[in-house]
């Protein structure tokens, strides 16, 4: 189709030949043949050629002929479509404006959700990300790149819509529509929500445009939509109907068989991102993915008085105060610097009488958190030494094959050697985590060597022995895949 011929509202910036326009635009109609709107704007439209603002009250008068002329352009838009055009509508919740009387005793609200082609399904506000395919064949190609970046605001409810998309359920039960379209006329309405894209992304017209050449090709694979019938003319079947009927069944009860394990294998991939944290985060973000995984190895953590050590690790028998730091570059003296503080805090708190911690609020709070741990402070079995670990999150924004330079450079190796410190990168943490979590056994070596090491880790400093890249990942078709 030619572009020129199709009409975007609700686009801020053009894209490649299409037109664009805002919901009362000028453009003639006739000379389009497809719309394609984003309703989000449509407040935005209101306030601009009306010169309103709606978060200001309406007076009643007002607010009703407003109403009846946004109920016009619709009809306007609906008699084109019936011609034999199509309206492609990107769902998000109804935009919505108030407007009452002069003495505020009575109030209105205008909803698009009230107006047809809005009024022909219920729109219920709920957001999620798991959408699913369930339209006509055809057109699941060009469906693709909103099942590739998934988000919906809505769920549609209604018996006027052919199904196009819906919700991955946890559970069977009722369809719930995210996406649907229906014939008018011998035109077609079609209703599914906006890839989730970012900002820079939509702004991006080189990127968006492959994305609406599909959308306008979507009308042309939805074949005549679903014939009004009686619901007693079900009770009649033609010949080839009975078997396919039954085949329907069977390939339905297949599909929900495979949705479940998708699900099941989604749960995975999703309980594996927050691991990723190690090589990627900063802040409170790395300090927490450090204590899971130290957690993975079986050691006790809690979190250090703030802002002094990030945590604190008791295995029943050895204290280690940890420094946790995730860098946009290598490792730095002043990281062994801070973990060296913690670790002299700790023994000053270990050897420190009641009443000194009762005066030192920095000693005070290291005593509690050593409470929290379950370490004596008083007594035969207190212990003696604290070792220092620094985990360390090097080059964090760098892809992994994008780290050549060493994550410890020579002379901070040197000092941290001197120093009863161990120190590691986050990714060999990850991979620590991952031997202890397979290999259970391996739990109390990953501990002796967490603890003993005075320097930097000789372990898990091969990334490729625990990660793979997704290139490594078998094809669908691929014969690894075939049983």
């Amino acid at each position: 189709m030619d572009q020129s011929r199709v009409l975007l509202i609700g686009f801020v910036d053009p894209v490649g030949d299409f037109q664009t326009g805002d919901f009362f635009t000028d453009i003639n109609l006739a000379e389009i043949q497809q719309i394609v709107w984003t309703p989000a704007t449509f407040l935005e439209d209101l306030e601009s050629q009306f010169d309103i603002d709606l978060a200001k009250p309406l007076d009643w008068s007002y607010g009703t002929d407003l109403s009846k002329i946004i109920e016009q352009r619709l009809e306007t838009i609906l008699d084109w479509v019936q011609r034999g055009n199509s309206l492609i509508i990107h769902t998000c919740r109804p935009p919505t404006f108030l407007y009452w009387d002069i003495d505020q005793r009575e109030k209105n609200e205008f909803s698009l959700s009230g107006v047809a082609p809005f009024s022909w399904a219920r729109w219920r506000p709920v957001r999620g990300r798991m959408i699913n395919f369930c339209g006509p064949g055809p057109a699941r190609e060009l469906c693709q790149a909103v099942l590739s970046a998934p988000q919906y605001e809505v769920v549609l409810k209604s018996s006027d819509l052919s199904p196009l998309l819906r919700v991955s359920t946890a559970r069977p039960g009722s369809p719930q529509l995210v996406g649907g379209w229906r014939r008018f006329g011998v035109g077609v309405v079609i209703f599914l929500p906006r890839p989730n894209w970012s900002d820079a992304y939509w702004d991006d017209p080189k990127r968006v445009e492959p994305y609406l050449k599909a959308l306008i090709a979507l009308p042309n694979r939805l074949g005549d939509g679903d014939i009004e019938l009686p619901p007693w003319a079900d009770a009649f079947r033609l010949p080839d109907e009975p078997a396919a009927r039954t085949e329907i069944a069977r390939l339905e009860a297949k599909v929900a068989q495979l949705e479940k394990r998708i699900q099941s294998q989604q749960a995975i991939v999703q309980a594996a991102q927050p691991a990723k944290r190690l090589f990627t985060s900063t802040g409170d973000d790395f300090v927490l993915a450090v204590k899971e995984a130290f957690e993975e190895i079986n050691l006790k953590v809690v979190h250090g008085p703030k802002p002094r050590a990030d945590l604190l690790s008791w295995d029943g028998a050895q204290l280690a105060a940890i420094e946790a730091k995730g860098l946009d570059g290598p490792a730095r003296e002043s990281n062994l610097r801070q973990c060296e503080r913690w670790r002299m805090d700790v023994l000053a708190t270990l050897t420190s009488s009641p009443e000194e911690r009762k005066n030192d609020p920095d000693l005070a709070q290291y005593a509690d958190k050593l409470a929290e741990l379950g370490i004596p402070l008083e007594g035969p079995d207190v212990p003696t030494d604290c070792h220092g670990i620094m985990v360390i999150g090097t080059f964090r924004q760098k892809s992994l094959l994008e780290r050549t330079e060493p994550d410890f450079p020579n002379s901070v190796t040197r000092t941290i050697t001197r120093a009863p410190v161990c120190a590691l990168t986050g990714l060999q943490l990850l991979g620590l985590s991952l031997e202890a979590r397979t290999n259970p056994s391996r739990r109390k070596k990953v501990v002796k060597a967490l603890f003993t090491t005075n320097g930097v880790l000789a372990e898990a400093t091969d990334w490729r022995a625990f990660l793979e890249t997704a290139s490594a990942e078998a094809e669908p078709d691929s014969p690894a895949t075939k049983s």
